[in-house]
């Protein structure tokens, strides 16, 4: 934050946001940078954001932008039960209300 903070007294930046912060990060920032924005996921299957994080960006004036809007891709209908993912493809831990999303290779 102490950057954020530096390049603003030099004029190379007006604002800054941050990416997955807390609501203990945003409040521990405080004092060095005002967070303007905070981009958090947030989907159909993935509503965290709501429980803590929202309310605290709400509280302190700060703005929310949400990236994964389509799960991943996984609702853009492109995907179907026969898609297969590869081994090292980091949408195979998606969860969705606690469950996993794939059974094995498989989005169900």
């Amino acid at each position: 934050m102490e950057a954020f903070a530096d390049f603003k007294s030099q004029g190379k930046i007006r604002q800054g946001g941050v990416s997955n912060f807390t609501p203990a990060m945003m409040e521990e920032s405080r004092d060095t940078f005002k967070i303007v924005t905070n981009q958090v996921g947030y989907h159909l299957f993935d509503f965290r954001p709501e429980a803590e994080i929202m309310p605290f960006c709400r509280e302190n004036n700060m703005g929310i932008m949400a990236y994964g809007s389509l799960a991943h891709g996984l609702l853009t209908g492109a995907m179907s039960p026969e898609t297969k993912f590869e081994d090292d493809d980091w949408r195979r831990s998606l969860m969705a209300f606690g469950q996993p999303l794939f059974k094995g290779e498989t989005f169900l």
